[in-house]
């Protein structure tokens, strides 16, 4: 206590609050509209000669999660920055560029076309020739001048933007194709006759074949065969209409005035092992890039309802001393009467890696089990899924229904995935990862949390397997629990890799050699009843039952008929039968819950409680003690650790119940799961009932 509180007005007085500089914030534009943010407080990025007063992101690489503006929920987005803020006069001496890159200065236009009568031209543009991206400004590549102390090398060139070549697939291992199925009518006409036009458009709008004629891209194989999509606003078989496609206002209910309607069709595909496409190959050869107008979204290939287009114009800079570089462009032409208007500019500044300095890495993420997460769903349980995210590609598990508490039991793996600097620096400093973990609803996917973590990294040499280890689960105000992983990069062509265990249901599970070691173990349960229940919703709670939930498997406790009458359950013992973990550490946690079982069949959740610890009260027996019912004793490899657990009441007065560990009536399990009787001197151990009381300091308050 003493040193929390110590450590408490330390972080009160490391802060200046009277700091006269402001933090920074990073905003993400959609448009002109700001949709996102991240602040970080000036003293994080702060250098000081004096490494004790420097901030703890100052010239390191971090994550900085995005925010929605004037919540605290975040969006689930996440940039990864280096950031330094200091003295001019000390750039030079302590701002270094990761080795193997260089910081590049580039002046930059745009060059605008737009189409007239089906060819591109200037004429009629809404905006100048050369232009900024906003084409607020006229930038013809003549009006550069370098800044003092800067020269320009080179001539100008045309710049591909790279975030053209990232699609909707991009970094995904399974994507959902689709298609619209459209059909127009005469008014007065049936969906049905000669009146009846159909046609097709992919998502974007635009003309496409029929699903049965689009054939699968290269790289991918179909999982499964095309569906109507009808979990949205849409009619039994999946239409929605509006008067008019150009109107695109649909409706899933048919008036009729409608005079088209359509229906969304998908299909899965998967992406095939080592066969990640190159999307440069798309690219228009010239360097354009194409929209509709142009506010909304660029895309490198022309398509039928494209007006305008666009092309980067960049021209190197460079300076033998660090000087401040801001171009100070002339607004338009001088007048008579007026000087010219001069305003500032800054040019295009990043950080360029030699080729040789690029390397390719393949992800494994051993995501095994996690334990008491927040339970985001009426019934008191969540349906998590985890998604691994890690540079610009990302992985999702299977979804676990009904469960606080899931195993996953699988290993995702992201290929090809590249990684900018030396091998031994990206070893010492391996690029951070993010799990985002969510509760699987119809309409909404809730955010349960996440966990940020590097992984463990291998360039050559040989090959130690990573153990698991519990992360810590944050990111929310709610979120809670732990997860249970471990992370390995390889370095492509530098280290063999290990081989990934067969598929097991349509996934990888965790390696034998990473994974826990499990033993079928009974779980005994004693169960008294409940006292002093506290209303719920204004209502008592009369008729309650009892769930008892403990890796993957649930125990069901048959229901109170009524609790002033008979506050006890009416069979008191029970038992379920689990693989748990033989180590302790790896052990997932008891989850209580009781309902209340109301008219109609309405069962709120009125109290739940967790068992995090438990394994110290398992009771091993020796292999001669146990025999078969043949008389047989058993192999050396057939003993299982079974224990018990004890539900009591307590004597709290906002304490629904409480929990035990007790060593009564055991049994052994062999090597086929079946459960074996009790040895011949089992009977000297005290029963269930008599070793309940001796533990009933475990008791967990039911909240």
């Amino acid at each position: 206590k003493k040193l929390a509180a110590s450590k408490e007005k330390l972080e009160g007085i490391c802060y200046e609050p009277q700091i006269g500089i402001p933090d920074v914030f990073l905003w993400m534009l959609t448009g002109n509209k700001r949709v996102a943010y991240t602040r970080i407080p000036i003293n994080e990025i702060m250098y000081s000669k004096s490494k004790f007063g420097r901030g703890k992101h100052c010239g390191t690489t971090g994550s900085f999660f995005l925010k929605i503006p004037n919540t605290e929920d975040d969006v689930g987005a996440h940039l990864t920055l280096s950031l330094w803020f200091g003295k001019f006069e000390h750039v030079t001496d302590t701002f270094k560029p990761p080795r193997g890159s260089e910081v590049a200065v580039y002046a930059e236009t745009y060059e605008n076309q737009m189409s007239v009568l089906g060819s591109w031209s200037t004429r009629l543009l809404s905006r100048p020739q050369f232009s900024d991206g906003s084409g607020k400004y006229s930038l013809p590549l003549q009006s550069f001048e370098p800044p003092d102390g800067w020269e320009f090398h080179g001539d100008w060139f045309i710049s591909i933007d790279r975030s053209l070549i990232y699609d909707n697939e991009t970094g995904l291992k399974e994507y959902t194709e689709e298609v619209y199925e459209g059909q127009t009518r005469l008014p007065g006409a049936q969906w049905t006759g000669t009146f009846v036009k159909g046609w097709w458009q992919d998502n974007k709008g635009d003309e496409s074949p029929p699903k049965d004629d689009l054939d699968c891209r290269e790289g991918w194989q179909w999982l499964g065969e095309w569906e109507v999509d009808k979990n949205r606003a849409v009619d039994a078989l999946g239409w929605e209409y509006t008067l008019n496609t150009d109107v695109a206002n649909y409706s899933p209910i048919e008036r009729g005035y409608h005079l088209s309607r359509r229906r969304r069709w998908q299909r899965r595909r998967e992406r095939l092992p080592g066969n990640e496409k190159n999307r440069m190959k798309d690219i228009d050869p010239d360097g354009w890039e194409y929209s509709k107008l142009f506010t909304t979204k660029f895309h490198p290939k022309e398509r039928k309802f494209d007006m305008v287009r666009r092309r980067r114009h960049n021209r190197k800079l460079v300076s033998s001393v660090p000087m401040p570089v801001v171009f100070k462009i002339q607004k338009e032409e001088a007048k008579k009467d007026k000087p010219p208007e001069i305003f500032n500019m800054a040019p295009r500044i990043i950080t360029e890696y030699n080729e040789k300095q690029v390397h390719k890495y393949q992800l494994r993420a051993y995501l095994y089990q996690a334990r008491g997460l927040l339970g985001a769903d009426p019934s008191g349980y969540s349906d998590p899924y985890a998604k691994v995210v890690f540079g610009n590609r990302s992985a999702t598990t299977h979804v676990v229904e009904e469960s606080c508490s899931p195993v996953w039991d699988v290993t995702l793996v992201l290929d090809a995935v590249e990684v900018c600097g030396f091998p031994e620096d990206v070893a010492s400093n391996p690029p951070y990862l993010i799990i985002e973990l969510f509760d699987e609803d119809v309409l909404d996917h809730d955010r349960l949390g996440r966990v940020v973590c590097k992984p463990n990294v291998f360039n050559s040499g040989s090959y130690k397997c990573t153990k698991l280890r519990w992360y810590p689960i944050g990111g929310t105000k709610r979120s809670k629990g732990d997860l249970l992983a471990a992370f390995e990069m390889f370095k492509l062509g530098g280290i063999e890799l290990p081989p990934l265990p067969p598929y097991d249901k349509m996934k990888h599970p965790v390696p034998a050699d990473i994974r826990p070691q499990l033993q079928l173990t009974r779980v005994e349960v004693l169960t008294w009843g409940v006292r002093s229940m506290k209303d719920y919703k204004m209502l008592p709670v009369e008729s309650p039952s009892l769930d008892i939930e403990v890796g993957g498997k649930t125990l069901r406790v048959e229901k109170i008929d009524s609790v002033k009458r008979h506050p006890n359950f009416n069979i008191p013992h029970d038992y379920i039968d689990v693989y748990l973990p033989i180590k302790e550490e790896f052990l997932p946690p008891i989850n209580i819950r009781i309902l209340d079982n109301r008219a109609f069949g309405y069962s709120p959740l009125v109290a739940v409680a967790t068992i995090k610890e438990y394994g110290q009260y398992r009771t091993e027996y020796a292999l001669h003690d146990y025999q078969k019912s043949d008389g047989k004793s058993l192999d050396n490899d057939s003993l299982a650790i079974i224990g018990e657990i004890s539900a009591l009441d307590s004597k709290s007065e906002v304490v629904n119940g409480s929990a035990a560990i007790g060593t009564g009536e055991h049994g052994i399990a062999n090597n086929t799961g079946d459960l074996l009787p009790p040895p011949s001197n089992a009977g000297t151990a005290p029963s269930l009932r008599q070793s309940a009381s001796t533990f009933s300091h475990l008791s967990s308050h039911m909240k």
